[in-house]
């Protein structure tokens, strides 16, 4: 089947169906509940969504560890609800992406369950599972990598000196990529929901498929002990190509790869059209302009410069063919973009919550929406540590707490960087859990300021960010800040932020106030007289004479007509 690479025109929405819709009112978002609200997405403008996992799963990490890489968790719904939806989708002209997490499965599946139970199993070599080391009468583990989420990175089998490799949890054990067996169980798996209509997948921590054999210790670090044994591993590149020709490039589909820490090499690698391995991977780094080392629970200083980098230095680097970018704000993983970056939400909601998407998502690049970004949902006011239910954020501040740090504080950094304020439930409206069901108690708590950041009442306010969201959406659309090259100005202003879109002569500029205070801004010489303004978030109308006068959190897009 020709590929049309259709994702280059989409604009894609994430659901994280845990808390999108709950149908049936029992706490949990289902299947049902999104099909009930394609409607209001077809409104929006988007033409693509991204579903964080489906799949059975015990959900020790929500979804990202699945049981059965074949079925639908019953809490979502069945199989048969799967399908409707696929069909109500593409009925709306809207693509259906998957989230694959197969570096690792679930302590459930049936493969690991047998692999523990016998040596002898044949699945035994799906998992990485090493005799561990005696030091006296210690028993250690294989080696002293960590786990990016709980310490240690070896679990102890029950009755045996063995241990398995989980780089996530601790119910998340690896899979043996070197297995070949494995290796055609994933290419069986993505057929599977390709051949029933699947238009393509996000491939969870892809670049930690491949690790450098004999297994070895690492340079001791604070965090990510082990990693250059595990992040971009030597035959990283041929499980990819393996995957594209024997599964995705049979297909009309799109894959956009979650990295780990890439080297920047490789990163530039997985996405060349030439090497027929993704077609994406995604762009976090001017996230970490506001956090140590992009360690999100510990805040720093913002720096527009270094936001403005991991922005655009991708976007030049990838631009004429040489990879496809994404445009990124938030997902599952991330605290609320209004409520990070020093802004003062209270004060300035609409005009961050239009300006940030402006400057992100007119850029080079498919774009990708967070659920409940199209109306400014903030971060959460949390009050005590058990309100957490991302396994992180528990093992983060037990560690803290364990070193010293007192609850209070680490609760602050919690409330500052945790995942955990992605995930609270849908705020649809002002009524009974915002709308999110009939009066169950929602898996998490709800927002509490859900009765004043609402979609119903942002689409009943003068200044409406959905609204906005609707003339965003329909600008980037067109082929100009599709296709367009990507040419940076006033890198160094500290705070404003200017690039420029040129596409079959004619010239496009996107430009604001990155702060909560007026700044004075000399444009580009050449758009500081004439052109056309085609998207703003203040109502009046920009004085362009010279230097001009930026509002706090203003965002501009101006059109130079090309000349006759």
């Amino acid at each position: 089947m020709e590929r049309t690479q259709w994702y280059k025109n989409a604009i894609v929405y994430q659901i994280y169906p845990f808390s999108f819709m709950d149908s049936n009112n029992d706490g949990w978002g289902d299947i049902p509940g999104i099909i009930s609200k394609l409607d209001y997405l077809k409104e929006l403008g988007i033409n693509a969504i991204w579903f964080s996992p489906l799949y059975k799963s015990p959900c020790f990490d929500y979804g990202y560890d699945i049981a059965d890489y074949r079925d639908i968790d019953p809490k979502f719904g069945t199989l048969e609800d799967f399908r409707l939806l696929l069909n109500e989708c593409h009925g709306r002209g809207i693509r259906v992406i998957m989230d694959m997490a197969i570096n690792h499965s679930s302590v459930e599946h049936p493969w690991f369950k047998e692999a523990i139970s016998s040596k002898e199993s044949k699945y035994r070599d799906y998992y990485i599972i090493r005799e561990g080391r005696r030091k006296g009468k210690k028993l250690l583990p294989p080696t002293n990598w960590n786990s990016t989420f709980t310490g240690s990175s070896w679990e102890r089998i029950a009755g045996s000196d063995e241990f398995y490799l989980h780089l996530f949890c601790v119910e998340q054990p690896d899979l043996n990529w070197e297995n070949p067996s494995l290796r055609q169980e994933a290419i069986d798996i993505f057929n599977y929901w390709l051949d029933m209509g699947v238009d393509g997948f996000r491939l969870d921590v892809f670049n930690m498929f491949s690790k450098v054999y004999p297994l070895r210790d690492g340079k001791k670090k604070i965090a990510g002990t082990g990693e250059e044994y595990y992040v971009d591993g030597p035959r990283m590149h041929e499980f990819l190509q393996l995957l594209n020709r024997e599964a995705f490039s049979k297909h009309d589909c799109f894959t956009v790869g979650e990295s780990y820490k890439p080297h920047p090499e490789d990163a530039y690698a997985y996405v060349k059209e030439e090497n027929r391995e993704l077609d994406t991977i995604f762009n976090f780094d001017h996230l970490a302009s506001d956090n140590l080392f992009g360690a999100k629970y510990f805040p720093k200083p913002f720096s527009l410069k270094k936001f403005k980098s991991g922005l655009l230095g991708h976007q030049i680097a990838n631009y004429n063919n040489r990879g496809w970018n994404t445009l990124v704000l938030e997902n599952h993983d991330c605290a609320r973009s209004n409520s990070r970056f020093n802004i003062n939400t209270c004060k300035y909601h609409y005009e961050a919550s239009t300006f940030l998407p402006t400057v992100t998502f007119l850029g080079f690049g498919t774009p990708f929406i967070y659920m409940g970004e199209e109306f400014g949902m903030t971060n959460v006011d949390f009050k005590a540590l058990d309100e957490l239910k991302d396994p992180v954020s528990g093992f983060i501040s037990k560690l803290l707490m364990s070193c010293g740090v007192p609850e209070k504080l680490a609760l602050h950094f919690m409330n500052f960087g945790a995942r955990d304020h992605a995930r609270v439930p849908m705020q649809w409206n002002k009524g009974i859990n915002a709308g999110f069901n009939a009066g169950h108690a929602p898996w998490q708590r709800m927002n509490g300021n859900y009765p004043q950041h609402n979609l119903e009442s942002d689409l009943s306010s003068e200044k409406s960010v959905f609204r906005y969201y609707q003339k965003l959406i329909a600008l980037k659309k067109s082929d100009a800040f599709t296709y367009g090259s990507v040419k940076e100005h006033s890198h160094e202003n500290r705070h404003v932020i200017c690039f420029e879109r040129e596409y079959q002569g004619d010239k496009f500029l996107v430009f604001g106030n990155f702060s909560g205070r007026s700044v004075k801004y000399t444009l580009p010489a050449e758009f500081r007289a004439c052109g056309e303004t085609l998207l703003s978030n203040y109502a009046d109308r920009l004085e362009r004479s010279g230097v001009c006068t930026l509002r706090p959190y203003e965002a501009v897009v101006l059109k130079l007509q090309a000349a006759e």
